[in-house]
């Protein structure tokens, strides 16, 4: 399990015109059951987004009426690490369509190690090396790395019918890790910026996240309920709820 914590920034576009919200983000993600952030404004909770693999959401406690709007990733859980992405299959844009629910897949915030295909080979475009990597679902997933560092540096996910996602790294985060010699820790990307123009439900979206500090634990308790979009809202009583297609 891996919980971080820094600022975001999220611009987008809905049926209301053009938004954008900034705050404090809590990140919490644990494979194979999902992730959570929660964005709050001096210790005040007015965002909360997610996914469980299967569904995304998106609430919005301090609107008026506060709202929620959620989705669904079925048949395959590629978007957040869920159960079922463990099973295969996928539609044609699982991962877009989380974004577009402000619920980024894992890969494109730096979370999920960059695996490249079997029998991929690097390609130097630009000043960057370039490589295709396991693919999210049916989403065409390619990474590029710094020649010299080889410190990932962008992730570009595409799907059939030419809907793409950008996600550009910058500098990275020691992730504290217990039992392991803080040499040995792991990094993950410092600062993350999504950029998805035409994706369906949002003709734009910007996502900026920069955190300050990272830690993971794999024998840390969980907190499933935290990835199970009835309790949430439940918890939450958004009075405006709108399922997204």
């Amino acid at each position: 399990m891996l919980v971080a914590r820094g600022v975001t920034e999220l611009r987008w576009r809905d049926e209301s015109g053009d938004r954008f919200e900034q705050g404090d983000a809590d990140l919490r993600w644990c494979a194979g059951r999902g992730f959570a952030v929660s964005i709050s404004k001096l210790g005040d909770r007015y965002a909360w987004v997610g996914s469980d693999g299967r569904r995304w959401w998106q609430f919005f406690l301090k609107a008026e009426p506060s709202t929620l709007r959620w989705g669904s990733l079925a048949p395959a859980a590629v978007a957040a690490g869920g159960p079922a992405a463990e099973e295969g299959g996928g539609g044609a844009d699982e991962s877009l369509r989380s974004l577009a629910g402000g619920t980024p897949s894992p890969v494109l915030l730096g979370l999920r190690p960059l695996v490249p295909r079997a029998g991929a080979a690097p390609e130097v475009r630009g000043e960057l090396l370039w490589i295709e990597c396991e693919p999210e679902g049916r989403a065409r997933v390619e990474a590029a790395f710094d020649p010299k560092s080889l410190a990932p540096l962008r992730v570009r996910m595409s799907v059939p019918g030419g809907a793409t996602v950008l996600s550009s790294f910058d500098g990275m985060l020691p992730v504290e890790t217990l039992g392991t010699a803080q040499g040995a820790w792991p990094r993950m990307p410092r600062r993350v910026r999504i950029e998805a123009p035409g994706v369906k439900q949002a003709p734009s979206i910007a996502l900026l996240l920069s955190l300050e500090s990272a830690r993971a634990d794999a024998d840390a308790a969980d907190r499933p309920l935290l990835y199970d979009l009835d309790a949430l809202r439940e918890r939450f009583a958004p009075q405006d709820v709108k399922e997204l297609p």
